[in-house]
């Protein structure tokens, strides 16, 4: 019974790792907003000690979001600007890259079918 309503109403198992960085909803001065921290502990089946700005917190499941931090990767690869555009070898000639408009025929289009059907 328990399987069934999960499955339809689109209930999820969320666990979260210790160390997890995550975004955790912050109720103070009465506006609710995300802050960033990490997960220090579980505490229950659905309860999570969260660390945020060197305090700690008590949050449910869905309260907590996972937070990735974006890591930027240094390019290794480096294309030179100065590349001489001679040497992609492209044709010279404009007339033998043209397509030939004889070889391909204009397609004629049939027109739309309506149907009869009253609705």
């Amino acid at each position: 019974m328990v399987q069934q309503f999960n499955c339809r109403h689109g209930a999820t198992n969320r666990t979260f790792s210790s160390g997890l960085f995550v975004l955790a909803k912050d109720y103070r001065d009465g506006v609710e907003e995300w802050t960033a921290g990490h997960i220090l502990r579980r505490t229950d089946r659905v309860t999570y000690d969260v660390e945020v700005q060197s305090s700690v917190w008590g949050r449910h499941a869905n309260q907590l979001h996972p937070f990735f931090q974006l890591v930027t990767v240094p390019s290794v690869r480096v294309i030179p600007l100065d590349i001489p555009l001679g040497t992609f070898e492209l044709p010279q000639d404009i007339l033998a890259a043209a397509p030939n408009p004889e070889a391909h025929p204009l397609s004629i289009c049939t027109p739309r079918r309506w149907t009869d059907r009253c609705r």
